[in-house]
């Protein structure tokens, strides 16, 4: 059973990915769900943590600026989007490109 999950795992992470782009979430989250501009950072993170806030967005359980802008957008989910979604983030790995820059010495460039 291990070996099927593995072999299927690709392509629901493209399904997934499909349905990230389709929701539209990465207006607000970037395509790559590294946020900015304020937006949190979806990639990577636990996916009951994700589980558990798509939920409390659909329900309207949180109340913010965020939670305003984000409960139009969970509402509709259905509870296996919920789970596709938080799947998808979650194995999603945070950008190493950045450390990379960070550590580039510009002065030998000029």
């Amino acid at each position: 059973m291990k070996k099927l999950y593995f072999l299927l795992l690709p392509s629901l992470l493209l399904a997934n990915e499909e349905l990230y782009s389709s929701l539209g979430c990465y207006g607000c989250h970037g395509i790559d769900a590294k946020g900015g501009n304020g937006f949190p950072p979806l990639a990577n993170k636990p996916k009951e943590y994700l589980i558990k806030r798509l939920f409390q967005y659909k329900e309207g359980k949180l109340t913010s600026n965020r939670a305003q802008m984000m409960q139009p957008y969970a509402k509709n989910l259905t509870p296996q989007q919920i789970q596709e979604l938080a799947t998808y983030l979650s194995n999603l790995k945070p950008d190493q490109s950045q450390e990379y820059y960070e550590e580039y010495d510009l002065s030998d460039a000029m």
